[in-house]
């Protein structure tokens, strides 16, 4: 069975190298998604070229604000790591702890919290499909999203969704039901903005025949969280 970076990361911490080493691991990881992260921009072609010059301006400035988020993780993950690779064993080992904290973030094994956005997407017609619900998700990623949560299910790098047999959607093999509630924690304002852009998120569930809406918070708790697997064949390189 594959397994997902995110539980390469948690395998990587295990106490069976120096502690050094195990930070080294956890860095690279973390560098990894932020090299990986791409921008995106939903909608087709031709959706675009009919756009209003407005509409391109405020589409081109999203997609470079995003674009500058990635390029200043990555500086920051890159200084940190060359910092942990010439500190003393202190600083490896408070330098530890802090990434184990954020790797059980991005693993989704502990409850988070802190300012972000809920997005309700309801679905009284049955139109909306696991494709939108994962554009959705994708969408509230691209734009910063550090921990996000659909009706009370986490979600992590591994989630999955499909289309349920009747209504309804299927997440990584439970039904969930209109409405959807996705809450994300990060820049809620950043994250609206991504959701509204035109041919975005929210104009597809309103073409689809759903209804949009979301809101911006100062506190958000997501108290869902995953059990991680226990890879069967995988073991950390020593």
């Amino acid at each position: 069975m594959p397994v997902s970076e995110r539980e390469r990361a948690l395998i990587a911490l295990k106490p069976r190298n120096t502690r050094r080493q195990l930070l080294v691991a956890g860095m690279c990881v973390l560098l990894g998604f932020a090299a990986v992260g791409t921008v995106r921009v939903n909608g087709t072609p031709a959706a675009l070229s009919t756009a209003r010059e407005s509409d391109l301006v405020q589409i081109l400035d999203d997609l470079t604000q995003r674009r500058t988020r990635l390029e200043d993780e990555t500086r920051a993950l890159t200084a940190a790591r060359d910092q942990l690779l010439s500190g003393s064993a202190e600083q490896v080992i408070a330098q530890t702890r802090d990434r184990v904290r954020v790797l059980s973030v991005l693993a989704g094994t502990v409850p988070v919290f802190g300012p972000g956005i809920r997005v309700r997407l309801a679905d009284p017609q049955g139109v909306l499909d696991a494709s939108i619900i994962l554009d959705a998700v994708q969408e509230l990623r691209d734009a910063g999203a550090e921990a996000i949560d659909i009706n009370g299910r986490r979600v992590i790098v591994s989630t999955w969704f499909a289309d349920g047999r009747t209504r309804g959607i299927i997440v990584s093999g439970a039904v969930v039901r209109s409405p959807y509630v996705l809450t994300a924690i990060g820049d809620g304002q950043t994250m609206a903005t991504a959701l509204n852009i035109p041919g975005g998120i929210a104009d597809a569930v309103n073409a689809a025949g759903g209804v949009f809406s979301a809101q911006t918070r100062d506190d958000v708790t997501i108290d869902s969280i995953v059990q991680p697997l226990k890879p069967r064949y995988a073991a950390a390189t020593p």
